[in-house]
């Protein structure tokens, strides 16, 4: 229990909050990768993976799973999740095809978003596994040989920001 009140706002809002207080702090940092960003760089980085997801027909109320160890784009999709109204589904990294098929059947997965490998496991080979069997179509991409066709479909939505989308379609107190 706690006596300080819910802010009642959205992800999104909360970063975009931040970003105006302190556009030039480092927002993130992943030395194994040497990826660097500011909270301005962050946002950038975040509305371009939001508008990737909606050139990729992602709509509100979608769910997006991330079956990854923690990386920088993990952090990305997380608030570009928020800022479409997309359901971000957090799947352990070290599931291997029953549990897989399990998380995705069971959260309508539409699309998710994975780690070539984990540790000795070889990703691909599992999703060979669970394609077929899926109740879902499945649409999956790959961080590693993918992401970069993700950040290139940004371009393909141009007409508003991620914000203008999921704001029309919120309620007027969201």
């Amino acid at each position: 229990m706690s006596d300080i009140p819910l802010r009642g706002e959205t992800i999104g809002q909360a970063l975009r909050q931040t970003v105006e207080r302190f556009p030039d702090r480092e927002a993130r940092v992943d030395d194994r990768r040497s990826y660097r960003a500011t909270y301005r760089q962050l946002w950038e980085q975040v509305e371009a993976v939001a508008r990737g997801l909606i050139a990729y027909g992602i709509r509100r109320g979608d769910r997006i799973g991330i079956w990854s160890p923690n990386r920088y784009e993990w952090v990305l999709i997380q608030f570009a999740t928020a800022r479409v109204g997309a359901i971000m589904v957090n799947v352990n990294p070290s599931y291997k095809a029953a549990d897989l098929r399990y998380a995705v059947n069971q959260s309508e997965i539409a699309l998710l978003i994975a780690a070539r490998n984990f540790r000795k496991t070889d990703n691909l080979e599992i999703l060979g596994q669970i394609g077929p069997d899926s109740k879902y179509p499945l649409r999956t991409l790959i961080l590693e040989s993918e992401w970069n066709d993700l950040l290139r479909a940004c371009l393909l939505y141009t007409s508003s920001s991620p914000r203008d989308r999921t704001r029309s379609r919120m309620p007027s107190s969201a």
